[in-house]
């Protein structure tokens, strides 16, 4: 069997910049006066909204808390249709996302997860929520599609695609087996 492992996380969900971004113009009134919120260039998104790792994290919590952040948004263009071409040819579709990277509200985080996958419709036969000290590289897998370098980087077997996205921009690939992905077109030609 051919599996495959995709991340959510802006490969098939949207960016998290964009998703914090639409909460806080939604939700956070407080927030919206003299913050500047700039395209974040690296995972760490309060250094480049000039906020604390605290404050972000806390504005995080309450996203999720409020069921805005993993629950709204548009899937990436191309990812469902693409996924269901994947899973009609035989790949069993397994999502491996790090979204209990949070020491709370994992029970709110796997509900909003589901009710959006379902929402769109998006196809998969297994998820594995990792957390903080876990490694996506310990699902093996034919094929992996991710946003994050070091989440690639440590795999033994199969071909990596890394998804493009303003944070990985910069990344320098040392690895032999990852390719760099622009769009699910380019996906479907390496599955």
């Amino acid at each position: 069997m051919r599996v495959v492992n995709i991340d959510l996380d802006g490969c098939v969900y949207p960016d998290l910049d964009d998703i914090l971004k639409q909460y806080i113009a939604q939700e956070e009134s407080d927030l919206r006066t003299g913050l500047s919120l700039p395209r974040a260039t690296t995972w760490e998104f309060w250094k480049d909204w000039g906020m604390s790792k605290g404050e972000w994290n806390a504005l995080f919590r309450r996203g999720v808390e409020v069921g805005y952040i993993f629950r709204k948004g548009q899937p990436v263009r191309g990812a469902v249709d693409a996924l269901w071409r994947m899973s009609d040819d035989g790949w069993f579709v397994r999502i491996v996302t790090h979204r209990l990277a949070h020491a709370r509200n994992h029970r709110i985080v796997q509900e909003s997860t589901a009710a959006w996958l379902d929402e769109y419709n998006i196809p998969y036969r297994s998820i594995a929520y990792v957390g903080n000290g876990e490694f996506k590289q310990d699902y093996s897998c034919q094929l992996a599609v991710d946003d994050k370098l070091n989440n690639l980087a440590g795999m033994q077997t199969g071909q990596a695609l890394l998804f493009d996205r303003p944070h990985n921009r910069g990344v320098d690939f040392r690895y032999g087996n990852i390719r760099r992905v622009h769009s699910w077109k380019d996906v479907l030609d390496y599955a």
